[in-house]
């Protein structure tokens, strides 16, 4: 196996930057990005001094592998349009299976790493899980090869498994951000920073860390505390679909909460 592999990114977006970026510190190579978007795909290419194209057709055909990091609603629709490229084509969603790719040939895969990632903003990659599958068993060995550089954490990964992964995700990241801006806004309305929850926040993770995530719940729902409950419920009275989403976290702990303690 090649010591430096050349590699396409197809996609200008949140991953394809981190992606970019992360392996312009390998010893592989970026040699081309795919975008609609001219400027971006530019801005995406510079990160490796790759070249930038606009049509799929003008993508390098001679790479060893080429990384789809594109909407999920939008590879399938491209896959067939791919069969000149050479080497490995992976995609890097964590809901769609393998077989959407089935179109591009009989050297497919999936690369998926599991983190959230944001255009311009370098991400942690430290533990991250690059999550592998591919249709031939050899093209594994050139996938992990590639994740080697980007986690020290990389797992062969079937595509019923990922799309559980992805669906434990959104709970984890996406549904806690959302969280989060909630909290923002409470705040907001009081004259508060967010800075106040920065320490909760990362104590509340450094915990699930530690002793997991269904023995670090705490707080008026966990020891049945309905004064306060109905106290929070009363200060969200302007924000009725806050109240409607306390209301059913708040049941779900309680439920939670009992359960174990019947175990």
């Amino acid at each position: 196996m090649a010591d430096s592999l050349k590699i396409n990114i197809i996609g200008t977006g949140n991953l394809a930057w981190n992606m970019a970026e992360k392996l312009r510190h390998s010893r592989h190579k970026v040699v081309a990005v795919y975008g609609r978007n001219k400027r971006k795909a530019l801005e995406v290419a510079q990160i490796n001094q790759s070249v930038s194209v606009s049509s799929l057709a003008d993508l390098p055909a001679e790479v060893d592998l080429t990384l789809i990091c594109l909407a999920d609603s939008i590879i399938p629709e491209i896959a067939s349009q791919l069969t000149f490229l050479k080497g490995i084509i992976a995609h890097t969603a964590g809901s769609l299976p393998l077989s959407v790719l089935k179109p591009a040939g009989d050297h497919v895969a999936v690369f998926y790493p599991l983190q959230s990632f944001t255009f311009g903003v370098k991400a942690d990659w430290n533990g991250v899980w690059i999550c592998l599958e591919s249709q031939q068993p050899d093209d594994l060995l050139i996938l992990q090869n590639v994740a080697s550089e980007l986690s020290q954490v990389y797992k062969v990964i079937n595509s019923e498994q990922r799309q559980k992964l992805h669906l434990a995700a959104i709970f984890t990241a996406n549904f806690t951000t959302y969280l989060q801006s909630i909290a923002e806004d409470i705040l907001i309305d009081s004259n508060i920073s967010y800075d106040a929850m920065i320490p909760l926040l990362k104590g509340v993770c450094m915990k699930i860390t530690e002793i997991g995530p269904k023995n670090s719940i705490t707080g008026p729902a966990a020891r049945g505390d309905l004064t306060t409950i109905n106290k929070h419920y009363e200060l969200l009275s302007n924000h009725p679909e806050f109240q409607t989403l306390y209301q059913s976290l708040t049941n779900m702990i309680i439920n939670q909460v009992r359960n174990k303690e019947l175990e």
